[in-house]
């Protein structure tokens, strides 16, 4: 559900390897926003 979503927005950014750089993106996005909530 999530992974969908995300892959959904970060598609056209990460059209040469989708998978890799989409699930690095919302790594990134997870820690900063865990970061930001403490």
């Amino acid at each position: 559900e999530g992974d969908g979503y995300w892959a959904e927005i970060l598609k056209d950014r990460g059209s040469d390897k989708p998978g890799k750089r989409v699930r690095f993106g919302i790594e990134n996005f997870l820690l900063d926003f865990m970061s930001n909530c403490r």
